[in-house]
């Protein structure tokens, strides 16, 4: 019997001299007011909305090879259906000892003069910085349809107070950004840098619901459904919600409650273990019968859509 199921997708990046990757969960990076006067978002897209966060998903990855991927999905605090989903491919990792260190246009000072060295305790001599980097919003809600490539503008900074918003370890990276495609029904004018500060934090849950079906043109499947077991049937979602957990060993786990809709009496309790997880750019990617592609062909970039299948893990 083959069970299917839908929760969330999460995200992945990289780093030189290591010997496994290493995932880290993010977060918004909360503004400390002693420390900065940034205004407190996570992603800023000035002529769409500077005020996204955070919403699901949220994992950088760092790779032996000195790259690494960040992938999340955010939404606009103003405006619940204004969401885009991040994909980010970060690559030349320098780190202090290496040469060419700082390397140009390095570092992002946000912070308040004297938060750093020697005044303040923030060295920004320790931060680690990603050369370059490339990535992807994709609209998703209202901004179905839309495509927004970005290109760093200086050097993406890792470290002790890099997001500049905290004394946190976090992120900040800066971004040229270009609409490849509009929404299906606006029309998206950018008026300045893209921007994203990040904090890293420790494993954490997310809640994982059933999929919601936006855009019926993409997909002939059933509105809503979190599993189907054939035999009994293909309708069952989670009620309310279920814990999906990315740990930093690779390993995932999911627990939650399905049922009905139709009939709350036929409910059932999964407890799932995930392992041996395969990452964009590592040797087997995709693995044998992946990817499992159910929505229309015109939903997917070889199609024209939106969708790229090689960014997904396993």
């Amino acid at each position: 019997m083959q069970l299917r199921i839908a929760a969330l997708a999460l995200a992945a990046s990289v780093s030189p001299g290591l010997l496994a990757q290493v995932y880290r969960a993010t977060d918004d990076a909360p503004v400390n007011g002693a420390m900065s006067g940034a205004n407190a978002t996570f992603l800023s897209v000035p002529g769409l909305a500077t005020d996204f966060v955070r919403a699901g998903g949220g994992q950088f990855v760092e790779l032996p090879d000195g790259s690494a991927r960040y992938t999340c999905r955010v939404f606009s605090q103003s405006n619940l259906y204004v969401a885009l989903l991040l994909d980010l491919h970060l690559t030349g990792r320098i780190i202090p000892v290496d040469p060419g260190y700082p390397p140009a246009n390095a570092p992002t000072l946000g912070l308040y003069s004297n938060q750093y060295a020697p005044q303040g305790f923030i060295d920004p001599a320790t931060f680690v910085y990603y050369t370059g980097a490339t990535g992807t919003l994709t609209g998703v809600r209202n901004l179905s349809g839309a495509r927004i490539s970005l290109t760093a503008n200086a050097p993406v900074q890792i470290g002790s107070g890099a997001n500049n918003h905290n004394e946190k370890f976090g992120l900040f990276g800066s971004f040229t950004g270009t609409v490849l495609q509009n929404p299906n029904f606006s029309t998206i004018t950018l008026t300045g840098d893209p921007t994203l500060s990040l904090e890293f934090v420790a494993d954490y849950d997310e809640p994982a619901t059933h999929p919601q079906v936006y855009d019926q043109s993409l997909t002939t499947l059933t509105d809503g459904r979190a599993m189907s077991i054939p035999g009994l049937h293909d309708d069952y979602v989670f009620v309310p919600a279920a814990d999906f957990h990315e740990h930093g060993t690779g390993q995932a786990t999911l627990s939650g409650t399905l049922a009905r809709l139709s009939n709350l009496d036929d409910s059932w309790h999964i407890a799932l273990t995930l392992d041996g997880r395969v990452d964009p750019g590592q040797a087997g990617h995709p693995p044998a019968g992946s990817p499992v592609l159910q929505l229309l062909p015109s939903a997917y970039l070889a199609g024209g859509g939106t969708l790229d299948p090689a960014s997904w893990h396993y």
